[in-house]
């Protein structure tokens, strides 16, 4: 009786160990196809992230050195810029904005696909700018400090005459 429990227990423990075995073996193809998964994944967020690099964005976040915040509302946002001499900014996006130069100013705006401008401005001067991406650089020998004033809104329309006015009415309006 010991030769067939001996038996018994060695084919008991032959069939467990090809179990386990082939229960591995099952696993390893689920290994490689999420380690794949995690590769594809990997590779989606790099080019993801190269293509958010490509875009412009906004300055305080991609240069802080130069740009701070100095007021911010649901209308305006108000941004202190400083740049030392000969230094450069990254490229950035503004929406229309007025723009109040504290110091004078000699430097070079690039753009995406159009040609480098050349800038110039006394301090005091004071310019309104449509939205726009660009790199700034100051070319001067000298630092530059401007305030910049981001709009938010957008500009609101004129009103529509009144279809229910009367020419009679309109007219004493006006006097």
């Amino acid at each position: 009786m010991s030769t067939p429990a001996g038996k018994t227990l060695d084919y008991l423990l032959k069939t467990k160990i090809k179990a386990t075995n082939n229960k591995l073996q099952s696993c390893r193809p689920q290994k490689r196809s999420l380690s794949k998964c995690v590769k594809g994944l990997a590779v989606v967020l790099f080019i993801l992230s190269l293509s958010c690099v490509a875009q412009a964005q906004d300055p305080v976040k991609v240069d802080s050195k130069h740009y701070k915040v100095e007021f911010e509302n649901s209308q305006v946002r108000v941004l202190r810029v400083k740049y030392g001499p000969h230094e450069k900014s990254v490229m950035h996006r503004h929406p229309n904005t007025v723009a109040v130069f504290v110091t004078d100013a000699t430097g070079k705006f690039s753009f995406p696909k159009a040609p480098a401008q050349d800038i110039s401005a006394k301090a005091g001067d004071v310019r309104w700018n449509p939205a726009t991406v660009h790199l700034p650089e100051n070319t001067s020998d000298q630092p530059l400090e401007v305030i910049v004033i981001e709009l938010k809104s957008r500009p609101v329309k004129k009103a529509a005459p009144n279809p229910t006015a009367t020419p009679a009415a309109t007219n004493a309006n006006k006097q």
